[in-house]
């Protein structure tokens, strides 16, 4: 883990850029345009200065913040020409599983919640983490 990467204990760039690809090749999309490396990198350093320095108040799980800011950044961030809500969403599920946690919603409800985080309807980041720590759940043995 480098020092100008210390998310990378739980994602790593070229991780969201793997999850990106796959959801393209899965789900198809692509759009014109290159993906902005620059802004994948303030989107996890700034969930990851929320974690450490700013956490969301009554959420005590390890990396729920996290997870929540980059759902939330990721998605609004438009670091990618097509799919961004898709790989927010795949990234923060990753996050959650490096801690051995997953969401319980069913695809539409995730889908929807990505939707209302990137139209603005859910408003912060803290809102994100809210709704998953709402909805978290440890991964069965």
């Amino acid at each position: 883990m480098s020092s100008s990467e210390p998310w990378a204990q739980w994602i790593s760039i070229e991780t969201v850029f793997q999850l990106h690809r796959q959801g393209i090749e899965a789900h198809g999309g692509g759009g014109r345009g290159v993906p902005d490396v620059d802004c994948v990198q303030r989107s996890l350093g700034a969930a990851y200065n929320a974690e450490i320095y700013n956490p969301v108040e009554g959420v005590g799980l390890h990396g729920l913040c996290f997870a929540g800011c980059l759902l939330f950044y990721l998605s609004n961030n438009s670091c990618f020409p097509d799919g961004n809500k898709r790989v927010a969403w795949a990234s923060a599920m990753r996050v959650l599983l490096s801690f051995g946690l997953t969401v319980r919603s069913s695809t539409d409800e995730a889908e929807q919640f990505c939707m209302d985080i990137a139209t603005g309807k859910v408003k912060s980041a803290q809102d994100v983490t809210f709704w998953l720590a709402d909805n978290i759940t440890t991964l069965p043995n």
